[in-house]
């Protein structure tokens, strides 16, 4: 009888221990779990404090960027014209030598040969700022401005004439309203011994 009770209750106090170490293991494992879940959660997420130091970086690599970047494109600008001035000095060179081929460097004014192009139109043997009639071909048509994005042609102006092209405002060619200062003017020959004139104008680009 002492024997069976005995038995009895060492299997119990078995029990109270396994049931105390199952516990114990399930308080753990759940220990674990919420520590895993806390480290998941600060890896799937950003603090105030480390979004406030990304917007703060942002701005301070945009406050450095954004006068590179007008630079840039004022430079681009500015080469702009500096191409459309050498192309016009070269078509005026070449257009002259077959005017002078042809005879009719001689013939004042206007006057008109064919070419790959077109009907170029010639005043005084060089080039005149814009063709006049028909297909006739002037110095801004052969240098292809109209490809040029934001690129616009004034009026032509007076008898010898000015035209000017450029970004933004153009003011008056050939005066001294010179607009945003941002364009390339071109005067033609104003007779056999005054050659054409072309004018760079960069300080508001």
């Amino acid at each position: 009888m002492e024997n069976e009770l005995s038995n009895s209750r060492l299997k119990i106090g078995c029990n109270i221990i396994y049931v105390h170490c199952l516990q114990g293991l399930k308080y753990k494992i759940n220990a674990n779990l919420t520590k895993q879940d806390h480290v998941n959660s600060r890896e799937t997420g950003f603090t105030l404090i480390e979004l406030v130091v990304v917007i703060i970086i942002l701005g301070v690599l945009s406050v450095s960027a954004l006068p590179k970047f007008l630079n840039f494109a004022r430079e681009s600008k500015i080469a702009v014209l500096n191409k459309i001035a050498g192309d016009m000095r070269s078509l005026n060179e070449q257009v002259h030598f077959k005017a002078i081929l042809k005879n009719k460097n001689n013939l004042s004014g206007n006057t008109y040969f064919d070419s790959n192009l077109g009907e170029i139109n010639v005043y005084n043997g060089y080039l005149e700022t814009i063709g006049e009639g028909g297909s006739r071909i002037g110095i801004f048509e052969m240098v292809g401005v109209e490809t040029v994005n934001d690129f616009s042609l004034s009026n032509e102006v007076g008898y010898c004439a000015y035209r000017r092209g450029g970004y933004g405002e153009l003011g008056v060619a050939g005066s001294s309203n010179l607009g945003n200062q941002c364009f390339i003017e071109y005067r033609e020959a104003c007779s056999l011994t005054v050659k054409y004139k072309i004018t760079v104008v960069n300080d508001g680009c």
